[in-house]
């Protein structure tokens, strides 16, 4: 796990620079809501920890080489087999960086069950929280398994108890289509094959309305760039 972790933190860095370099060309001075929906159930532990030591350099980044504010949130979800508060971390957008690195670092991965996971409780969570009108809006997915729903992994023997679809029948394409609405950027972050059917039936609900796109990006890196990642 610990290799497996030191060789993706520099993919990880890099993917999420796109979203940086992107929002340098397009936000021209304005404002910007910055969302990470991320799987938090135990496969992700490594991936937590990642995000946990990284994503405050991006966002300091962010700042650092845009004069723009920057809001960010945090939806964290998990599977049917959590209950209670143990289902989601959810940080609505702050602007306080420090209390963005507060939550995240006290994110823990718990639970899964099944290989598909409660993505649909993610987007539901994501939907609602305080986006800004005229921000530029990134949602930045980072997850190892698609969602409950043979439709999204088109495997019959892949682990999904729930293979009709959401049990409290929630639709994924329903609320990507939702977020394209909004003018929500979303960029998938790709950890392993499972989430390739996924992503492709959920860009036929987004590339309609929002005219692009998603924008899905592989982690796994050889862990030679490490050296020039830290320096």
């Amino acid at each position: 796990m610990r290799n497996e972790l030191s060789e993706n933190l520099p993919r990880l860095y890099q993917d999420l620079n796109i979203i940086k370099d992107a929002c340098k060309t397009t936000l021209g001075g304005g404002d910007l809501d910055l969302m990470f929906i991320m799987d938090c159930t135990s496969s992700m532990s490594s991936w937590i920890s990642a995000c946990q030591q990284e994503i405050m350099k991006i966002v300091n980044k962010i700042k650092d080489e845009n004069d723009c504010k920057i809001k960010i949130s945090f939806v964290g979800y998990t599977d049917f087999d959590q209950k209670g508060e143990d289902l989601y971390s959810i940080l609505d957008f702050t602007e306080d960086i420090d209390k963005f690195s507060d939550f995240v670092y006290k994110v823990r991965a718990r639970g899964g069950g099944d290989a598909a996971e409660d993505m649909c409780g993610g987007f539901e969570k994501a939907l609602v929280q305080s986006w800004s009108e005229k921000s530029t809006k990134v949602a930045v997915i980072v997850a190892d398994c698609p969602c409950h729903g043979s439709e999204f992994h088109n495997d019959k023997y892949f682990s999904d108890d729930h293979k009709g679809g959401d049990p409290k029948g929630r639709c994924p394409k329903r609320q990507i289509s939702r977020l394209a609405g909004m003018g929500i950027d979303i960029y998938g972050i790709k950890i392993a094959e499972y989430t390739d059917t996924m992503y492709k039936v959920f860009n036929t609900s987004y590339k309609p309305i929002a005219k692009k796109d998603i924008k899905v990006t592989r982690l796994g890196h050889s862990t030679k760039d490490f050296a020039l990642f830290v320096s």
